[in-house]
């Protein structure tokens, strides 16, 4: 990767939660020549990572104190601060060089982020939010949308990482406000999700075959991401970690999360807080669809 003189860019790149989105995530930092270092506890991904050239770490503090750039994919805010602030030990927060930047991909509260920016602050390290955007196939193709809140340039210190990894980052001001832009996505495809679902179901009903609505909707005013990914839906939920309620329960996370800014900040959400009860169903149906 060029730093645009033409030099390489590599950087030591630790990678700690290697799941659904992680794994591929950091397949690609490897491939683009980064020094990458790994951890998680299932050992079946960290072989697969060794494969194309990471170091396995032992424990999270092993990737911090390795690393310059350490990327976190776990999956909520009590992991998070498990990893950064350790559980057994010291965690990343304990062993990172003082300059490095520690960047969170999960999808947590705002307010956890800002607590935790100013612990690392209080060690000499940067922390940036960085949800991201795409799913697992934007993830394994290397084209995932990055909502980076932080310092803009603890942010230039680490993009060539994040580039290797997505088709854009977005930098939308400061810590948490990555996250807040992540929720607000999520909120709206949950509600495309739902809509899609009942749309679809109002065809079925009448007798119009559902693969033929959906290419109805595709190329009409209902059009949306949710539509033309329906099947792709399904196959994640079939895949997930307890499938249909696991894929639900994680998005319920998220629109929890954005009803709890919403009240923080006076945001009305009503649709968005009847859309909290029904998101299992539209799940369960496209996995249904799939066989």
């Amino acid at each position: 990767m060029s730093n645009g003189n033409g030099e390489q860019s590599q950087k030591r790149v630790g990678f700690i939660g290697l799941g659904t989105m992680g794994l591929p995530m950091a397949l690609n930092v490897a491939r683009a020549g980064h020094r990458l270092t790994v951890f998680d506890l299932a050992q079946a991904p960290v072989k697969e990572a060794v494969a194309v050239g990471a170091t396995a770490a032992r424990t999270v503090e092993e990737v911090g104190a390795t690393s310059d750039v350490i990327l976190v994919a776990v999956v909520d805010d009590t992991q998070v601060e498990g990893v950064l602030l350790g559980t057994d030990g010291p965690g990343v927060f304990g062993t990172a060089e003082p300059g490095s930047v520690v960047v969170v991909h999960s999808t947590i509260h705002p307010r956890t982020c800002r607590r935790l920016e100013a612990l690392a602050a209080e060690r000499g390290l940067h922390l940036l939010d960085g949800p991201i955007s795409g799913g697992p196939m934007g993830a394994r193709e290397g084209t995932l949308s990055i909502m980076v809140g932080g310092d803009a340039a603890a942010l230039e210190i680490c993009r060539p990482v994040l580039d290797a990894m997505s088709q854009r980052v977005f930098h939308l001001g400061g810590v948490g406000m990555g996250e807040v832009a992540k929720v607000a996505n999520n909120v709206v495809l949950a509600i495309c999700l739902e809509a899609t679902h009942e749309g679809l179901a109002l065809a079925r009903d009448a007798g119009i075959d559902e693969d033929v609505m959906l290419d109805v909707l595709g190329t009409s005013t209902g059009d949306s991401w949710a539509v033309r990914n329906w099947h792709n839906v399904g196959e994640v939920a079939r895949t997930y970690p307890n499938g249909a309620r696991g894929v639900a329960n994680l998005t319920y996370k998220d629109i929890a999360m954005a009803l709890s800014i919403g009240h923080d900040q006076g945001t009305t959400l009503p649709v968005v807080g009847l859309t909290s009860q029904l998101l299992e169903e539209p799940y369960r149906r496209v996995v249904a669809d799939l066989g």
